[in-house]
């Protein structure tokens, strides 16, 4: 039996909309990313110098965000933590620890990049990129902004997986 004339545009108009409309990114999609990265600072690139002694960027999940917690030994010694828990969503989350920014917001390109958009006090000062190998070792974390006393900083940091 089909159904009546007036109820066929308005399955349509709903198909149509759920194929225009993408769902939302939940934090399982971020999965590429997940677990322990160590920073190699021989294969890594830092504007102004020197890079950090070390770094371990931990990724996980916590319901359906992403969490990021990023430990970083300074170059004189010094440790810092910086972290979020974030949605794959283009808003703006906070992010602590960190003496550049006070909000991260993401969005996914592909399976293995996303994009991160630093902001302090609103203002965008840094913008990165965050892609993993095809074969899912090595993790480039690229990075170009301005740092808190208004110097323009650039990175390509080299990660490989625990």
């Amino acid at each position: 039996m089909r159904p009546p004339v007036s109820v066929v545009p308005a399955r349509l108009a709903t198909l149509l909309l759920l194929i225009a409309v993408p769902a939302p990114e939940t934090a399982a999609q971020a999965a590429s990313h997940l677990g322990k990265w160590t920073l190699n600072a021989n294969k890594s690139v830092y504007s102004p110098g020197p890079p950090p002694r070390a770094q371990v960027r931990t990724y996980s999940t916590e319901g359906d965000r992403f969490k990021a917690v990023i430990e970083t030994t300074q170059p004189l010694g010094m440790r810092t933590t910086a972290e979020y828990t974030a949605r794959f969503d283009g808003k703006d989350y906070p992010l602590a620890g960190n003496a550049d920014a006070d909000t991260v917001a993401l969005t996914r390109v592909d399976d293995l990049t996303f994009d991160a958009t630093l902001k302090r006090r609103g203002k965008v000062v840094t913008t990165v990129r965050n892609a993993i190998s095809r074969d899912g070792r090595i993790m480039t974390v690229t990075s170009k902004g301005t740092n808190a006393r208004g110097q323009p900083t650039s990175s390509v940091a080299v990660f490989f997986k625990q």
